[in-house]
């Protein structure tokens, strides 16, 4: 219930550690919490920038473009995050298998 406060310490913490994904990907979620979908899509490309093989931060985002209406990219954002793989890729698998059914 205090996503404002916890998008503050996350923007703290990207500040001092702007290489962090956990500060990166917290600051999204905090900003998604909160309704500011704009700042979590910049926070979450931010992540990838720094990240480009953090597939949590990809299917992240596919997440977020889904729900706004950009299945296209929402869908090459889940298949990024497949392609990169990692021990939750059955999630990401799942993220794919969700914005094709749509």
């Amino acid at each position: 219930g205090r996503t404002e406060a916890a998008a503050a310490a996350y923007r703290a913490a990207v500040a001092r550690w702007p290489e962090s994904l956990g500060a990166r990907i917290g600051l999204a979620n905090a900003q998604y919490a909160g309704g500011d979908l704009d700042g979590a899509e910049q926070s979450l490309r931010a992540a990838i920038v720094a990240h480009p093989n953090a597939a949590v931060a990809w299917n992240n985002l596919a997440h977020l473009l889904g729900e706004r209406g950009r299945n296209a990219a929402a869908l090459a954002a889940a298949r990024r995050a497949v392609a990169i793989g990692g021990p939750d890729v059955a999630v990401y698998e799942q993220t794919v298998a969700e914005l094709q059914s749509r």
